[in-house]
C-alpha cells in the first residue's frame, strides 16, 4: 500500500492526511521576499542516520513534510530540523511515489512547529518566475530564484517541472 502512487485513487487516502485546500493561494505577484517570508517557517533540513541531508516542507499542521523519495530512501532514520533549530523525528513514510521521487511523511513536531507551505494549485506555466528555499551543501535557508524552463512528463506520464534555479546536493526535497 505504501508503494502506490500519490496520485493513484484519491479517494482511498486516509482522512489523517491533510488536505491541501485550505493552503491553495490564488495565483497573484509577489516579490520573492514575500514569498520566502511567508514561506521559510514550512521548509525543514533532513538529516538522515547515513549523513545525508535534504530539504522538505510542511503540508499539515499535523507534522506531515513531502520530501523526496532518494532523500528517505528505504524508510531510512531521520530528523527535521525547523527553522527555530528545534529537532523532531521523522516516524514513517506514509505515501511514496517512486516513479515523481516523492514521499510524505509523519513526524513528531508538534502543531507550532508545523506551519503548512502555501501552495499554488495547478501546473506552473513554462516562464513562470519560481523560488527555490532550502539547504544546499548544508547550508540552510537558502534561496534562489529561475523560471520555469518546461513541465514534461516521463514515460509513466508523471509530470516533471524542469527549473533553471541552481539546485546542490541538500536543495532535493
Amino acid at each position: 500500500e505504501i508503494n502506490r502512487p500519490l496520485s493513484d485513487n484519491p479517494e482511498a487516502v486516509s482522512s489523517e492526511l491533510p488536505t491541501l485546500s485550505e493552503n491553495v493561494l490564488p495565483r497573484q505577484e509577489l516579490s520573492v521576499a514575500d514569498i520566502v517570508r511567508a514561506n521559510r517557517e514550512s521548509i525543514v533540513v533532513i538529516k538522515t542516520s547515513a549523513g545525508a541531508i535534504g530539504s522538505g516542507f510542511f503540508i499539515s499542521r499535523e507534522g506531515y513534510i513531502v520530501t523526496n523519495k532518494h532523500v528517505l530512501p528505504n524508510n531510512s532514520q531521520a530528523q527535521i530540523k525547523t527553522t527555530s533549530g528545534k529537532m523532531f523525528n521523522v516516524l514513517q513514510v506514509v505515501r511514496e511515489d517512486l516513479d515523481g521521487d516523492l514521499v510524505i511523511a509523519s513526524t513528531d513536531a508538534p502543531p507550532q512547529e508545523s506551519k503548512p507551505v502555501n501552495i499554488n494549485a495547478g501546473l506552473p506555466e513554462s516562464g513562470e518566475k519560481i523560488i527555490v528555499i532550502g539547504s544546499p551543501l548544508g547550508l540552510e535557508q537558502t534561496v534562489s530564484d529561475g523560471i520555469v524552463s518546461a513541465v514534461r512528463q516521463n514515460q509513466k506520464s508523471v509530470n516533471f517541472i524542469q527549473i533553471t534555479a541552481p539546485v546542490s546536493p541538500g536543495n532535493s526535497g
